[in-house]
């Protein structure tokens, strides 16, 4: 029998525009809200006399103080537009937390793989997994389309400095100027992350489909750990 998620109410105490149609949002924790890091919420929406569930990942992990989410605008997106509206201390209500798209523990290395939005669950992750043992190998592998839409790099570059077993690549599918890190689809450079590790994938449904196809191959299903944005 599954437990049903109870609902809160948060407020809005920050916002950040990330690029221009990516934005952070951070909202208050609520007393007794406890999750795992990876999972997600529903921001319940109201819209024409109804309420419209949304999900988001909490970008936080479970004892920092606040709820961080990482969200992407879309034309007439019925919450994205709706949040990015809000000023401080705004109130919302959520209902959760939900997923398990969790660590796995294991002293094999972690490697993470994100596009877009999709890094906000693997960025609790990762944080937790580098919080919790300072020795394991943790790879991120972060695909996005243009210079214009990188983000989090100075977050990610404090986390390299700090955390001597964590490593982290960008991958550019089409990049506008002389790039001269990695470019193409994050699938093309999979051969640079260790085969006998756990994986987490989270971004669009193609490319976490044709991740786990080049996996299946080398890695066991066990070990492949995946949600789609």
């Amino acid at each position: 029998m599954s437990i049903k998620p109870e609902k809160y109410k948060i407020k809005l105490l920050k916002k950040q525009d990330l690029t221009n149609d990516v934005y952070s949002a951070t909202f208050s924790k609520p007393k007794g809200f406890d999750f795992i890091a990876g999972q997600y919420i529903q921001f319940l929406i109201p819209k024409e006399n109804k309420i419209v569930p949304k999900s988001f990942s909490i970008v936080s992990i479970p004892d920092e103080e606040k709820l961080e989410f990482c969200i992407k605008k879309y034309p007439e997106g019925v919450a994205s537009e709706y949040i990015y509206d809000f000023t401080h201390e705004d109130e919302i209500e959520i209902r959760g937390p939900l997923g398990r798209f969790n660590l796995q523990e294991s002293s094999n290395p972690h490697n993470f793989i994100a596009t877009g939005v999709g890094i906000a669950p693997i960025m609790s992750m990762i944080k937790q997994q580098l919080k919790q043992d300072k020795s394991t190998e943790v790879n991120l592998l972060f695909g996005l389309r243009h210079e214009e839409d990188i983000f989090w790099t100075e977050r990610l570059n404090s986390m390299k400095n700090n955390y001597r077993n964590f490593s982290y690549q960008i991958a550019l599918s089409q990049p506008k100027t002389n790039w001269k890190n990695l470019t193409g689809r994050v699938t093309k450079h999979l051969d640079k992350l260790k085969r006998d590790a756990n994986f987490y994938i989270c971004g669009n449904r193609d490319m976490v489909k044709d991740v786990r196809k080049q996996l299946k191959q080398t890695t066991k299903k066990e070990k492949v750990n995946f949600e789609i944005f």
